[in-house]
């Protein structure tokens, strides 16, 4: 994938700040929106996590809030529930690039 100049260096430190603030989750949580064919909403997602106490539900939610700027929660037309959307189509391309998973 070809990202814009300067975007890979955005994303990186993106998600870094993300998986630091949210160690518990935050591969689960990366995992599903990757790996999943269908946008998922949140009590789906809270669901396959396994948050089972109060305070998984504490650390979920700091989760939840902490994935507003590339995975928020959208309602589509017709739907109920809001689901996790990437906030543009190269997080996702981003997330599975070959390119930077070789350099890890």
């Amino acid at each position: 994938t070809n990202l814009p100049q300067g975007l890979d260096g955005c994303y990186e430190k993106t998600f870094i700040k993300f998986i630091d603030s949210n160690q518990k989750y935050a591969y689960n949580f990366l995992f599903l929106m990757v790996g999943c064919r269908e946008r998922l909403n949140e009590a789906v997602v809270m669901e396959l996590i396994s948050t089972t106490s109060a305070e998984e539900e504490v650390a979920f939610t700091l989760l939840i809030e902490s994935t507003a700027t590339i995975f928020p929660l959208v309602v589509g037309l017709g739907e109920h529930a809001a689901k996790f959307v990437p906030y543009h189509k190269s997080i996702v391309e981003w997330l599975t690039s070959n390119k930077r998973n070789k350099s890890e």
